[in-house]
């Protein structure tokens, strides 16, 4: 837990024991992405450990890997299962940037396909792990907000001689009327050279609600314009949320050397701060979860700070240890201040 805190993503195995997880370490640690094993047939392995400890089932029946000395061979075991759950954690972490281990979890777990397994185990949380970029439910941690693209800056462009640019543009997506939404994907497209079309990556907002989408080297390019044309992620149904044309920025000849950009509209406080208590075996803590607010944020508990200066990410995870009893009173700060807060929100135990 103390590592998590500290920045580790953990993918770690349930046990092979047919009992309940919680009983074991270091399957009960409560911050970890505890791993249970299934079959090919999509059902709960007769070896794995379950219950309300465990996070999300992945494959760890009949893993064929190489060995020590060359060639292949067959395994089972959880400790087939999470290293499944590891590679994905990677892969959302390159997707997703420098976040921590909560948001890396809020994201495998909207992705997930639920209610595959069958004989799940009493309290194992019925999910499949998905490798994809698709939502199996985007709503059932984050919520559905309304959103909406509130600013595209110009479009910046670079060039070589005449003969290679690129452009990139930043776009910035918030709740209706509201503030700042992290972790929504934007996709976008560049019209080059007023009749060549090209798809930009999609990128994901950060707790500024901002994402920078580029279109790579084009030779020979005389003129780059944008278009955002989609949002994806945690949101309830982006249909109509643009405008006709969708939010557009044109950037022609002659070339103005680095472009233009608008500054970003102010961020206020934070906004649609929750508390959830969550109980692992026998440790307790509080998921905080908030849109919105400055760049680095006060994080208060009972009227003080116990972290403060930290980046917004949108989420910690305060571990309050063993065997806790009462409420605890939460919200967050922008650093430094005192009126500019969230709501407050209780976990009690």
């Amino acid at each position: 837990n103390s590592a998590v805190a500290g920045g580790v993503v953990f993918a770690v195995s349930s046990g092979n024991s047919n009992t309940d997880a919680c009983g074991q370490s270091p399957a009960s640690a409560a911050d970890a992405i505890t791993v249970n094993s299934s079959t090919s047939s999509d059902a709960r392995s007769s070896f794995s450990n379950y219950g309300t400890c465990t996070d999300i089932f992945a494959p760890g029946s009949g893993i064929r890997s190489t060995i020590m000395g060359g060639g292949t061979q067959s395994w089972s075991g959880t400790s087939m299962a999470s290293p499944h759950v590891a590679g994905v954690a990677a892969l959302l972490l390159d997707e997703l940037g420098d976040v921590g281990s909560g948001q890396v979890w809020t994201v495998m777990q909207d992705r997930a396909t639920r209610d595959k397994i069958s004989s799940a185990g009493s309290g194992s949380p019925n999910l499949l792990l998905y490798s994809g970029t698709l939502s199996g439910d985007p709503c059932v941690s984050a919520g559905c907000p309304d959103v909406e693209v509130q600013w595209v800056s110009n479009v910046k462009v670079k060039t070589n001689r005449g003969k290679n640019g690129s452009g990139t543009v930043t776009v910035q997506v918030v709740e209706s009327g509201g503030a700042p939404l992290s972790g929504v994907t934007v996709n976008g497209s560049w019209t080059v050279n007023t009749t060549e079309s090209f798809t930009t990556s999609s990128g994901v907002t950060d707790g500024n609600g901002m994402v920078e989408l580029g279109t790579g080297g084009i030779r020979f390019a005389t003129s780059f314009s944008f278009c955002v044309t989609s949002l994806s992620g945690s949101v309830a149904d982006v249909t109509g949320y643009f405008a006709s044309p969708p939010p557009c920025d044109v950037f022609q000849e002659p070339y103005d050397d680095g472009g233009t950009v608008d500054p970003p509209p102010a961020i206020g406080a934070p906004i649609s701060f929750s508390a959830t208590p969550v109980q692992k075996g026998r440790n307790y803590r509080a998921s905080l979860e908030w849109s919105g607010g400055a760049a680095t944020i006060d994080v208060v508990r009972d009227g003080e700070a116990i972290v403060a200066g930290v980046s917004n990410s949108g989420s910690y995870n305060d571990n309050l240890g063993k065997n806790v009893s009462g409420t605890f009173v939460y919200k967050v700060c922008n650093a430094g201040t005192l009126d500019e807060c969230s709501n407050t929100d209780d976990a009690s135990f």
